[in-house]
This record gives structure tokens, C-alpha cells and sequence, in this order.
């Protein structure tokens, strides 16, 4: 119960990071590289989000026991999802779309910074461009679904 508490409640200050590294520090120093930091952040509280809803189905015994991989949590939640939470149908979308863009930097050979964006590109020199509406899209997104997993797992009377 303690992990339960202790993942949800991080990742409830992680997003608050987020929100001040996006509204407070990047307007001040207006360094795209910032970009990145926000994404690993945000990923960061979105995956400790999903593993505690999981965790707290899993402890009332509501899902069979699952392995320790990404993709098979991220389909777990996403038919949890349908039938007793009813969070946004773009959260497991948003999830995939940003783990995947933190993959894909990792794998970037080369990667910029431009004044209306931060760039990757891949070894064919394809290339994503991350902006600031992008990240506060994420960020909104993501708040409104950790908010949710929050109040269902710090409400819930034990």
C-alpha cells in the first residue's frame, strides 16, 4: 500500500515540475533544449501513474497478475480503461506517443535546437520537431489523467 502511495504521489510532483518548467522556467530562458527534460518528465509521470492504477487493480484482485513490460501494461490499462474508470480514450494514445518519442531521441544521431522548436533526427535525417504548443498539449493531457488516478487511489477508503 505504501508503494501505491508513494508512486502516485511523485508522480503528482513530477507533473507539478512539469507545469513549472513550461510556464515559469522556459519563458524565462526560452532554451528549446527544455523541451526534452518536460517529455522524460512527463513520461516519468505518466508510466508511475499507469503502474499504480495497475498496482491498485492488481491488489483488489480485479486483474490477473501481468509481466513487467511497457507495451503489455499499456494494453492492461487500456482495458481497464473501457470498462471501470472511464479516463480520457487519448490517455494510452498520449502514453504510447511520448514513450515513443523518448525512444526515439535515444536512437536521434543528431538533434537541434531551432527557434521554433527542438529537432531530432533519425540516420535517414527524418525529422520530428517538438514545439511549445506540443508540450503543453502533453502536459494537460497528462495532468488531467494523473489527477484522475490521484483521487481514485488517495480517496479510496482502506
Amino acid at each position: 500500500m505504501e508503494k501505491l502511495k508513494k508512486d502516485i504521489l511523485y508522480a503528482n510532483k513530477s507533473i507539478k515540475i512539469v507545469g513549472h518548467m513550461l510556464f515559469v522556467t522556459y519563458p524565462l530562458v526560452k532554451d528549446n533544449k527544455m523541451f526534452i527534460s518536460i517529455l522524460q518528465n512527463i513520461n516519468k509521470s505518466l508510466i508511475l501513474a499507469m503502474d499504480s492504477i495497475l498496482y491498485y487493480e492488481r491488489m483488489y484482485k480485479r486483474i490477473n497478475p501481468y509481466p513487467d513490460d511497457f507495451d503489455t501494461k499499456l494494453e492492461i490499462l487500456r482495458k481497464i480503461n473501457g470498462r471501470r474508470y472511464g479516463f480520457d480514450k487519448d490517455v494510452c494514445k498520449l502514453i504510447l506517443e511520448i514513450n515513443d518519442l523518448i525512444k526515439y531521441r535515444k536512437h536521434a544521431p543528431v538533434e537541434f535546437s531551432r527557434k521554433d522548436g527542438f529537432v531530432l533526427c533519425d540516420k535517414n535525417y527524418k525529422t520530428i520537431i517538438i514545439k511549445e504548443n506540443d508540450m503543453k498539449n502533453y502536459f494537460s493531457k497528462a495532468k488531467v489523467f494523473i489527477l484522475q488516478v490521484y483521487n481514485i487511489i488517495l480517496t479510496e477508503k482502506y
